[in-house]
């Protein structure tokens, strides 16, 4: 029994040795394989010319410049030294690109970049910062020009053939302009002309514009909803320019016009006022007592009367005497007021 005792305890032993031993073996080739991978990089690394990229690779799916290139670290972020590459020439300024998942892929490849597209699906816009000269300022530099050329006051509008044309210029050129070639054919309206940025020196943007001149009126409009009846004043009134050839006839230009009429019918904010719309004030009302006024070269005799229907100033409407019930046609002169014109025999009796 002592001597199967002894040989477990020997048994027993050996086998914890050879683990130890194992465990040591292998933790010294882990080492020594970490250490020839690192050293496998280095010199991949220095034989290439480029570190490895530090940090997480990532895309940047909107990439916008000002200059003349896009570079590696603008698409990719810890691009390391690969990052002041040039990748691309951007584009002209105002415009963009599409950097397709293909394209992208081939670019982290060619600079060892730990990066690669999730799906065919991945992309990224690159763009160009720049100065825009807008439609507005195209336009009056047009108007300019058609003023140059024909003397033309203000009251035209000018409508271009395209409403969105512009340029674009870069970020450190002032964004001036200047129109050349400008023609102008007045039985069609037609004009054109050439738009060069920047105005001095080396042109860096053309572009070629065309549209139609037409003319503009001045017209007096209500500032708000006018009801039937009401007497415009001044304060009721503002001046909007409207195309000449939309207006139609008998619109009202002139504010002097209209001020103190009556409203026919309800009148809308900024629509055009049309000579049709007002009439003279009502002064006198059908059934109203008015005081009837007869002159005579030599005299001027007063009644009352009843006025047979409505009249405004200088309108000739019927009234009843009230105590001889006759009725004459008398010229409303004021309020509640008219007058009648009758010989001197006739006025006697």
């Amino acid at each position: 029994m002592m001597r199967l005792k002894l040989v477990y305890a020997l048994l027993l032993a050996g086998l914890l040795l050879a683990q130890t031993a194992a465990v040591i073996l292998g933790a010294g080739a882990v080492q020594a394989a970490s250490k020839d991978t690192d050293a496998e990089t280095v010199r991949q690394s220095t034989d290439e010319g480029e570190d490895v990229a530090p940090g997480i690779v990532q895309l940047n799916p909107i990439v916008e410049v000002d200059n003349d290139f896009i570079r590696v670290g603008d698409i990719f972020t810890n691009a390391g030294k690969a990052g002041a590459k040039v990748a691309l020439r951007a584009p002209k300024p105002g415009k963009e690109t599409t950097l397709t998942a293909v394209w992208l892929w081939k670019l982290a490849r060619a600079y060892r970049l730990d990066w690669r597209p999730t799906s065919k699906h991945d992309f990224a816009m690159a763009s160009r910062k720049s100065r825009t000269i807008d439609t507005d300022t195209i336009s009056r530099a047009i108007g300019d020009s058609m003023f140059d050329q024909t003397g033309d006051d203000d009251l035209i509008e000018l409508i271009l053939d395209d409403p969105r044309a512009s340029l674009h210029l870069p970020m450190n050129v002032e964004p001036t302009i200047r129109v050349d070639r400008f023609r102008y054919d007045s039985a069609s309206g037609r004009f054109s002309g050439v738009v060069i940025a920047p105005a001095e020196g080396r042109a860096l943007e053309k572009l070629i514009v065309a549209g139609r001149v037409h003319r503009m009126a001045e017209v007096a409009v209500p500032v708000g909803r006018l009801s039937k009846g009401h007497v415009i004043r001044n304060r009721d009134l503002e001046i909007i320019r409207f195309r000449a050839d939309k207006l139609g006839q008998n619109v009202v230009s002139d504010p002097s016009m209209v001020v103190g009429m009556a409203v026919k019918r309800s009148l809308r904010a900024g629509k055009p006022i049309r000579s049709s719309d007002v009439h003279p004030p009502i002064l006198v009302k059908k059934g109203d007592r008015v005081t009837v006024v007869y002159r005579t070269a030599k005299m001027v005799l007063t009644t009352q009367g009843r006025a047979m229907q409505n009249g405004a100033a200088g309108e000739t409407i019927p009234v009843q005497n009230t105590q001889s019930l006759a009725i004459l046609d008398a010229e409303v002169v004021g309020s509640n007021k008219v007058s009648v014109h009758i010989g001197d025999r006739l006025a006697l009796n």
